[in-house]
């Protein structure tokens, strides 16, 4: 939330801001409903997962790195398990996902939030999520029907069974409990195909998921037992992947850099080493190379409560990379494309020429994250030919007036939107936003009253008049 629930609740509630979530979770482990789940939030930054996706805030207070609370944690898993058995989501890292992780998004949200322990706290036997409160002043006061209730007895001889979760999930899906059987079915397909999971799930018997007590009231769920889970199988152990290894790794490679180091300044003939390599001296490489061990020696580091062994790859590679991305930047600053044409010169300090391309080879090989934009970039400028394509088509624009004081939701429909780049109202700019290629939703910027202008949406290809708006 970047702040508290009672400051998103005002956020969310002001239709300038133009953002909302579904839910929020505080850090003393209330939860707050500001959309229905069958309404879109503007929570993603990405119209396509806005329409497909449940959006949740947590609170930090203002402090975007400090650890957040047990009573948060726990309501969260709750929250999101709860939410997942409803719709029948599986509870994965690959669905249940970070704002950062979102395709477009630009951002670093949740921060220190720890979303692999809400998925493995899902994942686990978790008390039902508490009852969700109405938010300080609730914009939606809509919730969830809780679902029914576990019973607390079991029958006398009669083997753990599921039938309840089945119910409970049939009733959520389908509206109707006594279709758990197609629940059951489709798990049992499910798990039949998965190569070596077969064993998860062993073939029921008349007892192991009773009928519904007949005698008992209709729709009430048959006595039975809390059903033990089974945990999921350990994770495959990725050899050469702990921080531990990395971290010994790149203290490796550290020590071969500073060997390298002492022979090019005592006695370069121990292994031969040039003076330069082709254009660039012998000495970039060597920088890039530093730069990029430095950077993985940082990631064991920033990364200890998250570390993903599967990127071993990158981080065993991590010299070659930086000495050559360090290179080809190098290149590129004495081709000219950054430098405009100039060239570095000793200055009356006698301080080396190339300690600009030293520095620029260590700083790429640090972040060459960066440096692989630019490259695309570059290459963009070079080899794209340039505007063309159909250009933008208005079809509607609505509404076509407001106050003179701005700040209208004008919503623009056509094609060809996805490209904009400019809209005005007359001369002036308006902040806008691309919900997709089209739809567009434009903020008026403030007029005078009376005053009509046209309102136009540039693309590279072409310019297309939306309408006239009127300021009353």
């Amino acid at each position: 939330m970047a702040g508290s629930v009672r400051s998103a609740d005002a956020k969310f509630k002001n239709p300038a801001s133009q953002i909302s979530a579904h839910y929020g979770v505080g850090l003393d482990g209330r939860v707050v409903q500001w959309v229905a789940e069958s309404d879109t939030a503007f929570h993603a930054g990405n119209s396509d997962m806005d329409l497909s996706s449940i959006g949740i805030e947590h609170e930090d207070d203002g402090n975007y790195d400090a650890p957040r609370t047990d009573a948060l944690y726990s309501a969260s898993s709750s929250l999101v398990r709860e939410i997942c058995q409803r719709y029948g989501i599986p509870i994965s890292r690959q669905w249940i996902i970070k704002h950062s992780e979102v395709p477009g998004a630009a951002t670093r949200c949740p921060d220190a939030l720890d979303i692999d322990r809400i998925v493995t706290m899902a994942e686990g036997a978790q008390a039902p999520a508490q009852p969700i409160a109405e938010s300080p002043a609730p914009a939606v006061a809509t919730t969830e029907p809780p679902g029914p209730q576990p019973a607390t007895t079991q029958q006398a001889g009669q083997p753990q069974p599921i039938a309840d979760a089945l119910r409970e999930i049939s009733a959520n899906v389908y509206g109707d409990p006594s279709r758990w059987q197609d629940i059951y079915d489709a798990i049992k397909g499910v798990v039949a195909d998965a190569p070596g999971l077969g064993h998860l799930l062993a073939a029921p018997s008349d007892q192991s998921i009773p009928q519904p007590d007949a005698a008992g009231p209709a729709g009430s769920p048959s006595p039975a037992a809390v059903v033990g889970v089974q945990g999921p199988p350990p994770p495959t152990k990725l050899w050469g992947g702990s921080q531990g290894a990395i971290f010994s790794l790149q203290i490796f490679y550290l020590t071969i850099l500073a060997v390298l180091a002492i022979i090019y300044f005592t006695d370069r003939s121990l292994i031969n080493l040039p003076e330069s390599l082709g254009p660039i001296s012998v000495a970039v490489p060597w920088f890039g190379a530093l730069g990029a061990v430095v950077i993985s020696l940082v990631g064991t580091t920033e990364h200890r409560q998250d570390w993903d062994p599967s990127y071993r790859f990158w981080h065993w590679s991590r010299p070659l990379l930086g000495a050559s991305f360090g290179s080809v930047s190098v290149l590129i600053f004495q081709a000219g494309i950054l430098a405009v044409g100039s060239t570095p010169t000793a200055n009356p300090q006698s301080v080396p020429r190339n300690l600009l391309y030293y520095l620029v080879a260590f700083v790429v090989g640090y972040r060459e994250e960066t440096f692989r934009e630019l490259i695309k970039r570059v290459t963009d400028i070079i080899l794209s030919p340039g505007p063309g394509g159909a250009g933008p088509a208005v079809g509607s624009m609505s509404p076509q007036t407001g106050p003179a004081s701005g700040g209208t939701a004008v919503t623009v429909l056509g094609s060809g939107l996805k490209n904009t780049d400019t809209i005005r109202f007359g001369a002036v700019p308006a902040k806008f936003r691309i919900d997709g290629d089209s739809q567009i939703t434009i903020t008026s910027p403030p007029g005078q009253t009376g005053a009509s202008v046209t309102v136009t949406v540039a693309a590279k290809a072409a310019t297309a008049m939306a309408g006239t708006f009127t300021y009353t």
